[in-house]
């Protein structure tokens, strides 16, 4: 029997390992208090933490690499989780979201602004071939959704409850993520790289 290298197969493959540790979080979090936890935030960032590194393990056994927004989402979750734990604040992970997506903008508009958009190398592969105009488009989109998003996380935990904050990683934040994503194929259907006008400088 051959393994399964369908897009479709790898598509669920690779959305299980980036869900996959949220959804731990998530159904720890909420089933914790059942089993008289009465801080369920610390059992659910312990078993966080080992999901994330079991969908690094998964993510390099299965396509023999891990991407690098997943080094730098994994890392980020290991050092805040651990800080969580020792020091019993969970402020740290509570801030984790934030951190992860202000490295992501500020790492996509310093690419900007040496003119050579990041994410190019990271998905051309799997994209269509877009214009250089495109790939800056997608970026500055991208940069602006990860500014968002770390406001959105400091507002949401700072201002409202726990519960809140929590239940709003899942059923908001991933809404967003995929509406967002769905305007970004409209992005890149109007830049399709029908011209030689594929290189730096040409917009």
């Amino acid at each position: 029997m051959t393994a399964d290298t369908s897009p479709q197969h790898n598509a669920t493959l690779k959305l299980t390992i980036e869900m996959g540790p949220l959804i731990v979080f998530f159904g720890t979090y909420f089933l914790a208090p059942r089993f008289g936890v009465a801080d369920p935030i610390f059992p659910a960032t312990g078993l966080f933490m080992v999901a994330t590194t079991a969908a690094m393990i998964a993510s390099w056994r299965i396509e023999g690499k891990i991407a690098p927004m997943l080094w730098v989402s994994s890392g980020v979750v290991i050092v805040m989780g651990g800080l969580t734990l020792i020091l019993h604040d969970d402020t740290f992970i509570k801030m984790k979201p934030t951190i992860v997506n202000s490295i992501f903008a500020l790492t996509i508009i310093g690419s900007l602004m040496v003119d050579r958009p990041v994410l190019k190398p990271l998905f051309q592969s799997a994209f269509p071939p877009i214009t250089h105009r495109g790939w800056r488009e997608l970026s500055r989109n991208w940069a602006a959704f990860f500014l968002f998003l770390a406001l959105l996380n400091e507002t949401i935990w700072r201002n409202f409850s726990e519960e809140f904050w929590v239940a709003f990683k899942v059923w908001g934040n991933i809404p967003l993520t995929f509406a967002m994503a769905l305007y970004q194929v409209r992005v890149m259907n109007r830049n399709l790289d029908r011209a030689d006008d594929d290189a730096p400088g040409s917009d």
